[in-house]
């Protein structure tokens, strides 16, 4: 068995080809490869859990004090959007990341968030559970679109060896 580089991080992947060609893509480090789907993850999870509990406040509230429905919608929508920022902390935190990217997710699941509500939306007029499926995935999706596109490590490219 051969000696690790320890310059690769243990990456034990062969590489035949010193020499790159210029349509090919510099390698990625699995680690960075694996934030997105973190970001995805935990932000849905997030939505998710949080979309459960003003479900959950919103029930007691109208049973007890009989709010009105509007108001526990914004109620709701409020609890959503305060997961949505602990998910993009929690990843950020998972991942990491810098204020940077806790900031670019955070945005980027409130965007997913308006996604997400008009996927469930059109969901009740066509294609039933597809849709639903999308609106579930959107704010973590676009949470790790924007979290990855505000990363400045990204367009980093790593030193070639002679």
């Amino acid at each position: 068995m051969s000696e690790i580089d320890p310059g690769t991080n243990g990456d034990m992947r062969y590489h035949d080809r010193p020499a790159r060609k210029g349509t090919e893509r510099w390698p990625v480090d699995p680690a960075r490869r694996g934030r997105s789907i973190v970001t995805i993850a935990v932000v849905s999870a997030s939505v998710g859990a949080f979309g459960l509990l003003s479900l959950m406040l919103g029930g007691v509230l109208r049973h007890f004090l009989g709010v009105p429905i509007e108001a526990l919608f914004v109620l709701a929508i409020a609890v959503i959007v305060a997961g949505i920022w602990v998910g993009a902390w929690l990843s950020g935190r998972l991942t990491g990341g810098n204020r940077r990217r806790y900031i670019a997710s955070g945005i980027g699941g409130c965007v997913g968030l308006v996604v997400a509500i008009a996927l469930a939306y059109a969901g009740t007029k066509i294609l039933g559970g597809i849709l639903e499926l999308a609106a579930i995935l959107s704010p973590g999706a676009i949470a790790a679109i924007a979290a990855n596109a505000s990363d400045p490590t990204r367009r980093e490219r790593p030193a070639v060896e002679p």
